[in-house]
């Protein structure tokens, strides 16, 4: 789905339910749907190892440790939510610029290190919780937003349409860091995983 207003789009994920998502559109909305392949929705499925062992590089593994990696994260009853972390940019509310900061991606949403505090569960600042808010893609926001970088995703309630400062922008270095984020919060969103119910990090 490409939001246009914002300049910004996502992939439905196969458990979503298409009708429900247009109903949060407002009706002047000028929000696409495109039908097209996107291979990178199951990249995360076909090199697990890239995505859920916390490299920055990406690298090769034999196809019976790709399933058993799977088999992990994915087996049973939970679903287990890499654990990201590392610095992003932000970009300020109702500000062009943009800081960085130490983010960290758990079950409950994500948490970010104040300045001069220690990366210890105390000293941690809920700036997300993920239970009602998609990611995005973010594009062109270099000159659109003086974004630092080009990759950059945006997080968000699906019926927000327009600027509000309920919108989270953030920027990443690279395009691998950007991948990496992307997928483990669409991880962290599976509805079936019952970590998602806790509130603390």
């Amino acid at each position: 789905v490409n939001c246009a207003s914002l300049s910004a789009e996502r992939i439905f994920e196969d458990h979503e339910n298409l009708v429900e998502n247009l109903l949060n559109w407002t009706r002047d909305s000028q929000n696409r749907l495109m039908f097209t392949e996107r291979i990178e929705k199951y990249a995360l499925f076909k090199n697990p190892q890239n995505y859920l062992l916390g490299r920055k590089e990406t690298c090769e593994m034999a196809e019976r440790n790709k399933e058993a990696l799977l088999e992990e994260c994915f087996g049973g009853s939970s679903v287990s939510v890499p654990e990201m972390e590392g610095v992003l940019w932000l970009k300020e509310d109702g500000k062009k610029s943009w800081k960085k900061r130490y983010f960290l991606l758990r079950a409950s949403g994500i948490y970010y290190v104040p300045k001069g505090k220690a990366k210890t569960s105390r000293d941690l600042v809920c700036f997300l919780q993920l239970d009602h808010v998609n990611v995005y893609l973010g594009h062109d926001y270099k000159s659109k937003y003086k974004a630092p970088t080009d990759y950059c995703m945006v997080l968000k309630h699906p019926q927000i349409q327009k600027k509000s400062q309920y919108i989270k922008y953030l920027c990443c270095d690279d395009i691998r860091t950007l991948q990496q984020w992307i997928n483990s919060i669409r991880i962290a969103k599976v509805p079936t995983n019952p970590k998602n119910q806790t509130r603390s990090p």
